[in-house]
């Protein structure tokens, strides 16, 4: 249901901009697989379906998105892992998120961690 939510733009940008959207880091590393894979479905749709709302989101909270963003690329999970470091360079890459990506391999510390 929340994923047929964010296909629409006014209710993406809504969970977007909700403190509530930072849960979804805890829930895509729960112990469940079920659980988490959806989790991180969802979570992928949000910040890749509306390209635009989605850059600037990611501009507006740059700071806070990617300190949380490195949890998961930290992760003791290898699906974890695997799935984040895709979904990032698929972040990175799209021309929507120039200034995101820019910033984001200025910091070497991000580029030792790739």
């Amino acid at each position: 249901m929340v994923r047929e939510c964010v296909r629409h733009e006014p209710l993406a940008k809504i969970m977007l901009l909700a403190e509530e959207f930072y849960n979804f880091f805890g829930y895509v590393e729960v112990s469940t697989f079920d659980i988490a894979s959806d989790a991180f479905s969802t979570f992928k749709d949000l910040v890749t379906k509306h390209k635009a709302l989605c850059a600037e989101f990611l501009e507006k909270n740059y700071d806070r998105y990617f300190e949380a963003y490195q949890q998961l690329l930290n992760s003791e999970n290898y699906v974890t892992r695997r799935q984040s470091l895709k979904l990032l360079g698929e972040l990175l890459l799209d021309r929507h998120n120039f200034n995101v990506m820019t910033r984001y391999i200025s910091n070497p510390d991000n580029l030792k961690l790739m």
